[in-house]
């Protein structure tokens, strides 16, 4: 059995952008969301889009000022192509009929907002910019005949043959489960908010994707690095290791947007410029993937799911740990918050260990939330220092010594 079709699980900014690449090249695709195209975090941001296209600006000034945000750790290549492809990808999506705020005289109108230099920040209806281009995306993909869309369909877990992940168990609401075998799976499937009590992320931040990539072996990167504003949780700068174009250290399996770790971000994340990296690096993944793709084939015994949560079914043990995932917010705000030390942390990790030996077996998605909380624990313990988003009370930032 074999399938050229990629599957793209998540439909952000990023998940929306990949399908529609794929699909500009030719290539057929499914889409997959447990919700419906509008729910998604994209849909929720309310800041800008980060773009050198102003007077006086210039690719290699936003990537100064992404390179000084990232305290350090961002990669300036990532940050390059992030820049300096960011205006293409601009001028696209008003070729697909997205509207951005101009001023009197019809010119897009740029604002100057957080540690930018440069007034630099398109939005679209004021602060409705998320929900905007999500609306205009949502139309082109519901109307391209290559796109095939799943909606109230959960992924459950990854296929994987041969260190290779091959495709999916994908769970409609109402139905059984089964396999969809994909010649590439791109993970798009947001951030972490919903592990904390506090959050400005929608209700499907459920973390998905990395417990999906962890299980099977993908490298994940920086998680300790969240941003709060000031205490609840826009955005998770870390996530699962991509290259350039968005591949993951495992075969056949990508990441774009938030779930992705991109190198674009470091410790903090630039304001404005997250939406700009959905679009940049989605758009990379896409023509990559319809570059290279290939047929997979399946051995005739059938691929194997790894992880825990292969073949689940909805059995509703989730909805007997609605306490369980409470106490975890709790935890996590509390221990794992604004503000972290040893004492916290070790805590949180207790804490969690005993949450996860209470939470059913069949409680899937439950387990997939305590698993990213008790990893990113896990890194904030492991990282002795204060650095972007990550602030130990008792690493506290070394002072700057004042120049001569």
């Amino acid at each position: 059995m074999t399938t050229h079709r990629p599957v793209i699980v998540g439909t952000g900014i990023a998940g929306l952008w990949t399908a529609w690449r794929l699909a500009s090249e030719g290539q057929a695709t499914i889409l997959v969301t447990k919700e419906t195209l509008a729910d998604s975090a994209s849909a929720w941001a309310q800041g800008g889009i980060a773009v050198a296209l102003g007077p006086g600006d210039s690719p290699s000034q936003h990537a100064a000022d992404t390179l000084a945000a990232s305290d350090g750790l961002a990669d300036p290549e990532a940050v390059r192509i992030l820049t300096s492809e960011g205006p293409d990808r601009v001028y696209e999506l008003l070729a697909l009929g997205a509207r951005f705020d101009r001023g009197p005289e019809g010119r897009l109108r740029f604002g100057l907002e957080a540690a930018h230099t440069r007034a630099r920040i398109i939005h679209a209806g004021g602060d409705q910019t998320g929900a905007a281009l999500i609306s205009c995306l949502a139309q082109v993909v519901r109307q391209h005949p290559l796109i095939e869309l799943l909606e109230h369909t959960e992924v459950t877990s990854l296929l994987v043959e041969n260190a290779r992940v091959v495709g999916v168990i994908a769970l409609p609401d109402g139905r059984e489960s089964s396999a969809i075998l994909a010649a590439a799976v791109v993970l798009a499937t947001g951030g972490v908010g919903q592990l904390y009590a506090v959050t400005t992320n929608p209700k499907v931040a459920t973390a998905d994707g990395l417990a999906l990539a962890h299980r099977v072996g993908a490298r994940l990167r920086d998680l300790e690095f969240l941003q709060f504003h000031p205490t609840a949780l826009h955005y998770s700068m870390g996530g699962i290791q991509t290259d350039l174009e968005g591949r993951a250290s495992l075969a056949g399996l990508w990441a774009v947007g938030e779930v992705a770790s991109t190198g674009v971000h470091g410790a903090n994340r630039l304001a404005s410029n997250s939406l700009l990296e959905g679009l940049v690096f989605a758009d990379r993944a896409g023509r990559s993937i319809a570059a290279a793709i290939e047929p997979v084939a399946l051995s005739a015994g059938g691929g194997g799911a790894a992880g825990a949560a292969s073949n689940q079914v909805d059995t509703g043990a989730d909805s007997s740990c609605e306490e369980i995932r409470r106490e975890m917010r709790e935890i996590m705000t509390g221990c794992v918050g604004v503000q972290r030390t040893e004492t916290s942390l070790l805590h949180a990790e207790q804490e969690l260990e005993r949450l996860t030996r209470l939470a059913p077996v069949a409680a899937w998605r439950t387990h997939n939330q305590l698993l990213v909380a008790r990893l990113i624990t896990q890194a904030a313990r492991r990282r002795r220092e204060s650095r972007g988003g990550h602030r130990r009370l008792d690493y506290p930032p070394a002072l700057k010594r004042e120049s001569a």
